[in-house]
């Protein structure tokens, strides 16, 4: 079960990288809101405060004055990052007869920190009862009302916020010159490995005697492979050090030995499901790292995942005979430790 803590925990960290991106926004002079902000805001404060608000852009676009509003509670918000006095004037004169009838208390809520101070006429506040302590809310003051809310309603935020307030930070999010994002998903990229070996002169016992070039093993074949392995994801890579070293060198069906392993010793021994398991295993199969080779065991003949090529196989032996951690070699893809 989910404390109230954590849920409390994770409502402060997405509000402090909220206000941190509003004020980026802010210093860019970007003050607009989409629909999805107004919307995360309205199933925000219904449930801290026990609303029942509509947009009221639905019912037409670019409503003056308010965004939002309950009108059996006669409560109505206007959604802004824009703090200071101006955007509290203009939002007061807005403010048609017909809201007027709809609703009571008029509150802007600014997605941000509010001013310290505000410099409005006193009629203005007077003709909407609106006083600049009490009728503009920030994210501060919702937090602290959030800290206080019962664990039922804590509950319902913290399934709001896993929900929706990802795409919430993504319509906020400033574009760069070059039209990059933040959340970019480019972002997240595993980055590409960029350390292959420039001779792997260290191999060299390993290249036949009639020419470095036209060797079964050489230097282009050991680039390739490194091109391969790096364009697989790293914890994708990790199943070829657990091959060798949960399975065996054995011959299969290539004219030299290969290290294999039967799938359900690596099934068992990761404890994947048949899933997870068939999903890496289409990935080193793609990139034509592994294959399935075949052995008896007795009489039976059985399926086993094989390193497929004589490059790899022999650079393992040769990281093995020379105290070379393999986990290491294809986990960093540092083969710059095959030069001299």
């Amino acid at each position: 079960m989910i404390t109230r803590g954590l849920i409390i925990g994770k409502i402060v960290d997405d509000i402090a990288g909220l206000k941190y991106q509003i004020q980026t926004r802010n210093r860019l002079q970007l003050y607009d809101l989409t629909k999805v902000c107004e919307d995360f805001c309205r199933e925000v404060l219904n449930l801290v405060y026990n609303l029942n608000l509509t947009n009221l852009n639905n019912e037409r676009v670019n409503q003056p004055g308010i965004d939002l509003g309950d009108k059996r509670k006669k409560v109505a918000y206007q959604i802004t990052s824009a703090k200071y006095s101006p955007k509290i004037k203009a939002t007061l004169e807005a403010i048609t007869d017909e809201q007027k009838n709809d609703f009571e208390l008029f509150i802007v809520f600014i997605l941000g920190e509010k001013a310290t101070s505000y410099t409005i006429d006193e009629t203005l506040l007077n003709e909407f009862s609106f006083k600049t302590d009490k009728n503009i809310l920030d994210l501060d003051d919702l937090l602290k009302d959030i800290m206080v809310a019962d664990i039922e309603i804590l509950d319902s935020l913290y399934s709001l916020f896993q929900r929706e307030f990802r795409q919430v930070r993504i319509e906020l999010e400033p574009v760069d010159s070059e039209g990059n994002f933040e959340s970019s998903l480019y972002n997240q990229l595993e980055q590409i490995p960029n350390k292959r070996p420039e001779n792997a002169n260290k191999l060299s016992e390993l290249f036949d005697d009639d020419g470095f070039d036209d060797s079964t093993i050489n230097l282009n074949t050991i680039q390739e492979l490194y091109s391969k392995l790096s364009k697989i994801p790293r914890v994708t890579r990790e199943l070829i050090p657990i091959i060798v070293e949960r399975g065996a060198k054995k011959h299969f069906n290539h004219m030299y030995d290969e290290y294999g392993i039967l799938p359900q010793v690596l099934k068992n021994s990761l404890r994947f499901t048949d899933n997870e398991l068939n999903s890496e295993i289409a990935i080193l199969t793609d990139a034509d790292i592994i294959y399935f080779g075949e052995n008896y065991i007795g009489e039976i003949l059985h399926h086993y995942i094989t390193l497929t090529d004589m490059t790899i196989n022999a650079l393992i032996d040769w990281s093995l005979e020379n105290n070379i951690s393999i986990r290491k070699m294809f986990n960093t893809m540092d083969w710059t430790v095959l030069d001299e």
